[in-house]
């Protein structure tokens, strides 16, 4: 629950009962849309309070507190959290690349065993190749564990295709304030 942000919590989880004195919550079947005040960030006195919602509703927590820095201003910390869900974004994306390839590298391991007519139990007469087979895959394995490094720069168009529905709508709203 650490990366669920408020939006998401009440849009997938309902209040079932409470149980020895605390409150359980279960999976909804179908996600709501949960109802929140809106905010014109074009007029000066709902300013803060836009940004801020946006902040509240979509940025995972654990302390209130944590949202706004003291120094910050509702635009700085709105700007600032955007910035990590980028970046977030994009680590998530090149994990999910480093993944396919992974997937696309150990389908054609298994092909080329199968190709050659391997078996689970290699008979007596036969080489093993599995120290071959075992390096590819932990070679695999490390280009994966080594994701987050060498991260490339995405354009604007790439990261927002990259977002859900959600957030695509209210990155919409906020292109066409801004």
């Amino acid at each position: 629950m650490e990366d669920v942000s408020l939006y998401e919590f009440v849009a997938n989880y309902k209040f079932h009962k409470i149980k020895n004195g605390e409150r359980e919550y279960k999976l909804r079947s179908k996600p709501v849309l949960p109802n929140h005040r809106k905010f014109n960030p074009m007029q000066e006195a709902e300013r803060d309070n836009f940004y801020y919602s946006l902040i509240f509703l979509f940025v995972p927590f654990r302390d209130e507190s944590t949202l706004v820095m003291e120094w910050e201003t509702m635009e700085e910390a709105f700007r600032r959290h955007r910035e990590a869900s980028i970046r977030g974004i994009e680590n998530h994306f090149n994990k999910l690349q480093k993944l396919l390839e992974a997937e696309r590298n150990w389908k054609k391991i298994v092909d080329a065993r199968n190709k050659a007519g391997f078996t689970e139990e290699l008979p007596d007469n036969k080489e093993d190749d599995e120290p071959q087979l075992l390096g590819e895959i932990i070679e695999a394995v490390a280009d994966i564990a080594d994701m987050h490094i060498n991260v490339p720069i995405l354009t604007l168009e790439q990261r927002e295709a990259m977002l859900n529905v959600d957030q695509k709508r209210i990155f919409d709203k906020i292109k066409v304030i801004l």
